[in-house]
């Protein structure tokens, strides 16, 4: 197993953290049909805590005929449901520490980035009201200073 494995693990899609289970076959060193064939299995269970999100993908295999393939895609409650039903190894073990630390860093950037956001939302309202004012104190002084040249 790629012991470095904590990087490109997570996907964000239609803003949820998720994994492929082709990263789950490869990080176990299981065959991608095992993974799928697990999904399928438990499919109602795993639904329990989501939307078993896929992905159908057409490939040209060797005879250049074209294939569907299709990718699960699980977030963090599903995968971590479906690595329980895994036997546990020391490989499977040392993915599902990679995991729930890859979906925690996940969510601690997301969060930093949603917050990163609301300040940039908040400096841009507070710019805009900002203008608004030196506007009318534009206008103001204007005033005046027709006033004064008049008299």
């Amino acid at each position: 197993m790629n012991q470095n494995s904590n990087t490109n693990l997570i996907e964000i899609i239609d803003n949820e953290l998720r994994i492929s289970h082709r990263i789950i076959a490869k990080q176990t060193e299981n065959k991608e049909e095992t993974i799928s064939r697990l999904i399928r299995n438990y499919h109602e269970k795993l639904e329990l805590f989501g939307q078993v999100g896929f992905k159908i993908q057409t490939v040209k295999n060797s005879a250049g005929a074209i294939n569907e393939q299709k990718t699960f895609y699980l977030n963090e409650q599903q995968a971590t449901l479906l690595l329980t039903f895994m036997r546990n190894n020391e490989i499977v073990i040392i993915f599902k520490v990679n995991l729930v630390s890859e979906f925690f860093n996940m969510r601690e950037i997301l969060a930093k980035q949603n917050f990163d956001l609301q300040k940039i939302r908040e400096r841009a309202e507070l710019l805009e009201i900002l203008e608004k004012e030196f506007g009318i104190l534009r206008e103001f002084f204007t005033n005046l200073e027709s006033r004064e040249k008049k008299n």
